[in-house]
């Protein structure tokens, strides 16, 4: 028999103590061409050549779990292209979350949570993302319980986020939201100064680029607010997370610029790990972003969480934090708080011997 879910506060106590994450970039080949794609905006995408052997992955995996870490965050370009590494990933670190384009879909033994990017409709993502994939994805993922659809909202496509909870709630998978945030290179190459383009960046420019105004987050809040009243069990978001994330700067920057309470940053325990498997000795996994333009939500909301739920285990669960814990558990989590409290009780009794 399936033992239940753990309570509420037993579930903010293992956030708390139990996962610990690392990134992964597991490929550097992707099928699409996304404007001002992340992965390929920094020149650490090229430097590294990429580990192909399945048996050093599973190597690597095992010895990420020996060192502590119980949630991966696995991304690249497109790991859907590289399902070994992800079986690898799976077989040795409990619980993790995948982020996908959704053209190929990931096999039913993986059951890490599966995050599917959504940029529109089929001539915007035709125009933003080199080709349109938005029907091949619904049809991959639609009533998968590990699914959930992360519509970017950029300058371009205000109007297609209501059409797409639509769609998302008729495949019956959920929907959440990040922010298009520009890397210092898509800045700097829509410029006058800069004309040259690539793959990644072929249409931008100073008065035609993906970048948000302050109206646009206002006008993507009202949007937003309605689809949670509409469509409830699609709608996955938390207001309090998009009133600090929308912010000036959300983060805490020491002298330098860098956020101090990202999740994302580099420390003792959170690593991010190229494609040849070689640490990162950069600030944080998305490195091309300048911290007080990072909205990427992955990061952004897991440090807002992080945060909040220090503060609530502080005051003994005294007082409940709000919805930003619940939308985080459901979008990262789901169903794999049995593995890590699995995880956490073998590991506490390795410590504390019965």
């Amino acid at each position: 028999m399936t033992p239940p879910p753990p309570s509420r506060l037993r579930r903010l106590q293992l956030g708390a103590r139990a996962i610990k994450t690392s990134t992964y970039e597991i490929s550097a080949t992707c099928n699409l061409t996304c404007e001002g794609c992340l992965f390929f905006s920094g020149e650490h995408a090229y430097k590294h050549t990429e580990v192909s052997d399945a048996e050093r992955w599973r190597k690597f995996f095992q010895r990420e779990a020996e060192r502590g870490i119980t949630y991966a965050f696995l991304a690249g370009a497109e790991p859907a292209l590289a399902i070994d590494r992800v079986r690898a990933a799976a077989e040795y670190i409990p619980a993790g979350m995948i982020a996908t384009n959704g053209t190929r879909r990931i096999p039913d033994d993986v059951r890490y949570r599966i995050h599917v990017s959504l940029w529109g409709g089929e001539a915007t993502t035709a125009l933003t993302r080199g080709a349109d994939v938005t029907a091949k994805a619904f049809r991959n993922y639609a009533n998968d319980p590990r699914a959930v659809f992360v519509f970017t909202i950029n300058a371009m496509n205000l109007d297609e986020i209501r059409p797409m909870a639509y769609a998302c709630a008729k495949h019956g998978v959920p929907m959440t939201f990040n922010y298009f945030a520009p890397t210092e290179v898509y800045e700097t190459s829509i410029s006058v100064d800069q004309p040259s383009r690539d793959d990644y960046l072929r249409f931008s420019d100073q008065d035609r680029n993906l970048i948000l105004r302050d109206e646009d987050y206002a006008r993507a809040r009202t949007i937003i607010d309605g689809l949670r009243d509409e469509l409830p069990e699609t709608i996955v978001y938390s207001s309090a997370y998009d009133d600090w994330i929308t912010s000036e700067s959300p983060y805490d920057l020491d002298e330098t610029g860098v956020a101090r309470d990202c999740a994302s940053r580099s420390d003792s325990v959170h690593q991010t790990y190229f494609v040849d498997q070689a640490r990162s000795d950069l600030k944080c996994s998305h490195p091309t972003f300048d911290c007080r333009q990072c909205r990427t939500y992955a990061s952004g909301m897991t440090s807002h969480v992080r945060n909040e739920n220090r503060d609530v285990m502080r005051r003994r669960g005294r007082q409940s934090s709000s919805d930003a814990f619940d939308v985080w558990e459901r979008l990262f989590v789901g169903d794999q708080w049995t593995r890590l409290s699995a995880h956490s009780d073998t590991a506490r009794r390795r410590v504390l011997p019965a």
